[in-house]
Order: structure tokens, then sequence, then C-alpha cells
């Protein structure tokens, strides 16, 4: 590979099989379970093909999966404002109506300006479960959902960096396999997948020290926990779809931080407990690479924005920040808000976490404690939110960049902001 991607056009769209990078190359014959993983998928009509590439433009009916989660809330939110499409939302519910109340509980807790009449005329919600074959849905609600959606945007995943590849399988593979079987189901669809940069972090990225939007997933080895081992097969999967000729494209997102507006976090994340913790135990532990922090807001901008870009059709963008922050980085600009952290040893920070979970009862204190691993699990294992890579985002800034849309500065003022939504500052 060369030091620089190779150019790409960005005007008019063309066959997935005609570009080059991710589109052209075929993933390399890597053997089991690579392979046997990455061999599913529907197969795909000509007819489907044409009529997926009519809606290239602009969506007009959407499903969106994952929409109760913190990703998904932004993006409807997004797809309220910039869109006019109807968007049909799908999540697991006991009635639609129940569904529409979760909807609805999510964009108010991450505090989005939302017309509650927008959500009551413009939003649909569907009962299903992304984890089972076909979502769950009965014949009829497929057929019908086949038949007037004319994109897919699949975000919904379940992100748990503890857990195995079977664990996850189900639905961060099985639900994008159903994905891709509405995508070429009644009309042709376009599809958005909300990849991951673990998706590109294999052994061969971080030795090659980085990777570029057109960089396919190359293989599983050495990737550090099932959540980026099932994007890399997903995104395979979806790549595959391209290659039969369907619009497709992918998303990667960084490490998602919270609203750099509102400073609005999920509160079970592992980064926004990661500072939590700096905050509320006055220590924090040492882990050699960088984080990309990339705040979410920006995020579902950028991909709201590229469903309407018919240049995004057979590509992948990386959604990140382009800087990288190290802990001490982050530890000075805590400092410079008056929270002094001392670095500790991992095994002490853990034990220290622990007594004042149990001294203080605070069950947020608890929660953040349970996402860290023991300390002779962890003594070997590479912190899961270092890929030790650079991701290069040149192919999204073009596009988005002319728009408005730019990654805000991860600086002393937004940590601020976040410290502040998540009601740290009593605990000073």
């Amino acid at each position: 590979m060369s030091d620089s991607p190779p150019q790409r056009s960005l005007t008019e769209p063309r066959a997935w099989q005609e570009r080059p990078g991710l589109i052209a190359v075929k993933p390399p014959d890597l053997g089991e379970p690579w392979e046997t993983e990455c061999a599913a998928g529907p197969t795909v009509e000509a007819k489907r093909v044409a009529e997926a590439w009519r809606v290239v433009d602009r969506p007009g009916t959407l499903l969106l999966t994952g929409a109760t989660g913190f990703l998904g809330g932004f993006l409807l939110a997004e797809l309220l404002a910039e869109t006019d499409a109807r968007i049909v939302c799908l999540g697991r519910a006991s009635d639609p109506g129940a569904l529409k109340e979760r909807i609805a509980a999510n964009l108010t807790r991450q505090r989005r300006t939302f017309d509650p009449q927008a959500l009551a005329d413009r939003v649909e919600a569907v009962v299903g479960d992304v984890s089972k074959p076909r979502w769950g849905l009965d014949e009829p609600t497929w057929s019908d959902l086949a038949g007037r959606i004319d994109t897919i945007l699949h975000n919904a995943a379940r992100i748990n960096l503890a857990n195995s590849y079977t664990r996850l399988k189900p639905i961060n593979v099985g639900g994008t396999l159903a994905a891709l079987q509405l995508a070429v189901t009644g009309r042709g669809k376009r599809l958005h997948y909300v990849s991951s940069i673990g998706s590109v972090s294999a052994r061969w990225y971080v030795e090659l020290g980085h990777a570029y939007e057109n960089d396919p997933p190359r293989d599983l080895d050495g990737m550090n926990g099932g959540y980026p081992q099932t994007k890399a097969v997903a995104e395979t999967l979806v790549a595959r779809l391209g290659r039969a000729g369907m619009p497709v494209t992918i998303h990667r997102p960084g490490l998602l931080i919270g609203d750099s507006v509102t400073g609005a976090w999920e509160a079970d994340d592992l980064l926004s407990n990661l500072l939590r913790s700096w905050v509320r135990f006055h220590a924090a532990f040492p882990f050699e690479g960088d984080l990309d922090l990339t705040p979410v807001d920006y995020v579902a901008r950028g991909i709201v924005a590229l469903t309407t870009t018919p240049a995004s059709v057979g590509r992948a963008f990386h959604l990140v920040n382009a800087r990288n922050w190290t802990v001490p980085q982050l530890l000075a600009m805590l400092a410079e808000l008056g929270h002094r952290v001392e670095m500790l040893p991992y095994e002490d920070w853990l034990e220290a976490a622990e007594r004042l979970a149990f001294e203080t009862h605070d069950p947020r204190i608890g929660a953040a404690v349970r996402l860290f691993p023991p300390a002779a699990a962890a003594k070997h294992k590479t912190f899961p939110l270092v890929y030790r890579i650079r991701f290069d985002d040149r192919d999204a800034r073009a596009l988005l960049e002319p728009r408005g849309i730019v990654c805000p500065p991860v600086d002393p003022p937004l940590i601020a902001r976040y410290i502040a939504a998540m009601d740290l500052e009593s605990g000073r």
C-alpha cells in the first residue's frame, strides 16, 4: 500500500465494482473462521439493483434501527431536522405505542430539540428484535416494509467491549444479515451501515500504523474483543452486497463522546465512566496509546448528510476526530478545570475505586467500577478503547466540510460541559 490513498471521484456515482479500494478489492483468502463467517448474505436480482439506484439522492421512507440507543437518538433527531423522509423506527417494546414512548424518552434524555408534532406525524414505530432472523417480524410486516422502504440506515448493535464474538454475533452480524435481506426483498433499497473504526483494527493495520477509508477489513487477528470482530464480519457482508451492484455506504465512527453542545452523554458508556472515575476518584491509571474522541453530534450530522449525498455510494467513511489524545493530555485539561488527578497502577486504582463504591453506596460509582476488568484479567490485555492506528478521514471531510459539518475540538470548555452534564462538580 502506498503512503497516500488512491484518488477517487467524488461526483458521479458508479457501480460498486468500478471503484477502487474497499469496493473493488476482494478480502484476502484468510481461511477459517473468516471465510465461513463472511460467506453468508442474500443474492441480488438486477431489477432490485436498478430500483435501489433511483433513491441515492434523498430517502423517501427510511428505516432506522437502534433509535432508542445513544447514537440512534441523535440520528433520528438529525433525520427529522434535515430530511423530509418518513422514518420507520424498529425496536423492542410490548407494542408500537410503547416503542414510540421509548423513542421520545430517549430524545428527551439526550436533550435533543425535536418537534413533537414531527415525531407524531413522520415517525412510525415497528416492534422487532434485531437479534432474531428477519428481526422477528411476521410475514405481513416484513412484506409491507420490503415493499415501501427505499432506504435502510442500520445502526443497531450491542456495544460490549468485554463480550466474545459468539455472544455479540446474533445482533451485530445476524441483525446486519437481516438488513441485507430486507434491502433486496420487494423493492430495491439503498443501505447505510453504521460500522466502527474497530472493523479495521486487525494486527495487519496495527503494524501498518494507519487505515484509509477505502481499506477493507482484512481478518480478525489481533482484534481486541468480540465487538470489532463482529463489525469486521458484518461490514464485509455489506461490501459483498455492494460488489453485487447495490448502492451501499459504510460509516465508521470513532470513539463516541457526548454532545458537544449540551454535554449529554450515555451514562453506561465505558468512556464516560472513565471520565467519571477520574473526577470521582481523583485518580487514573496509565495505558499506552491515543484516544480518538469524537462528539456524537458530529457523527450523527455526518451520517445523515451522507445519506443525501450521491457521491457517498459505494464507499466507506471514517467519522473521527482529526486529533487524538493521550491520558496525560486529558488529565492536564482536567487540572486546568481544577480537578487534580493522581496516576496510580491499575491494581491500586481499581482497589481504591471498589473501596469508594462500597463506602459511599453511590450506584453510579459502582456501575463505573463494574465496567473495568479485574486486575488479574487486565494485566495482559490492551485497553479496549485504544487502537494504535491512525484512521485517515480525508474522504469524509471532503464531502462534509463544504456543508459546514466539522468535528468540534476537544478542549477544556468541552470537558467542563461534560462534567457539568454528568453532575460531577459536587464530587470535586
